[in-house]
């Protein structure tokens, strides 16, 4: 698992048992890339493109927190600030239903 440089993982982060890959996106729908959402106290600050996916597991039970590194802009001015803690999830962004 790579961090990016602007951020270092915060206590265990351990990742869920639960693994979507049973039931989930890769196997009904066409997976065109991936994003993470970035979330402080529980506030949606916004989402980054990302080509592979830094986990196994999507959805809620990704969920890794952060401390910055360096100031987080997003688009419409919102910024995560050196030093503030956070969270990311990671999402697969889907394409139409594959045919069997």
């Amino acid at each position: 698992m790579t961090n990016s440089p602007q951020s270092k993982p915060i206590g265990d982060s351990k990742i869920s048992k639960y693994n979507n890959e049973s039931k989930g996106a890769k196997q009904l729908f066409e997976v065109f890339g991936y994003f993470k959402e970035y979330w402080v106290d529980e506030r949606y600050l916004g989402i980054k493109d990302c080509d592979k996916p830094e986990r196994e597991v999507f959805g809620y039970y990704s969920r890794m927190d952060f401390e910055a590194l360096e100031d987080i802009e997003f688009k419409k001015g919102k910024v995560i600030k050196k030093g503030q803690s956070y969270y990311t999830r990671t999402y697969p962004f889907c394409g139409k239903r594959k045919v069997s």
